[in-house]
């Protein structure tokens, strides 16, 4: 894990949205105003998605890997256990 400070971190949890994934980090990454590799971080929490989530999560790991850090849920645990497990980190 990264011990870098981050101005602040986006928590996204992850389910069955391999359809809007791109989009939604896609605008994460170009805002505007904020530079993304110095100052955000995102947090991935897959929640056991049956769809091509992890995939997509992975690709953008590999591509920011000072930005992003990819977490799987054991089990699913619905929204709100899994936006809490992504606080952990």
């Amino acid at each position: 894990m990264n011990n870098k400070k981050y101005i602040f971190s986006i928590i996204m949890p992850i389910y069955n949205v391999d359809k809007w994934l791109e989009e939604a980090v896609d605008s994460i990454i170009s805002q505007k105003n904020i530079n993304f590799e110095e100052d955000r971080q995102l947090i991935f929490v897959n929640d056991c998605s049956p769809d091509s989530s992890e995939e997509l999560c992975i690709k953008y790991q590999n591509a920011y890997k000072n930005n992003i850090l990819y977490i799987k849920n054991k089990q699913n645990m619905g929204l709100s256990a899994t936006r809490n497990h992504g606080l952990q980190y």
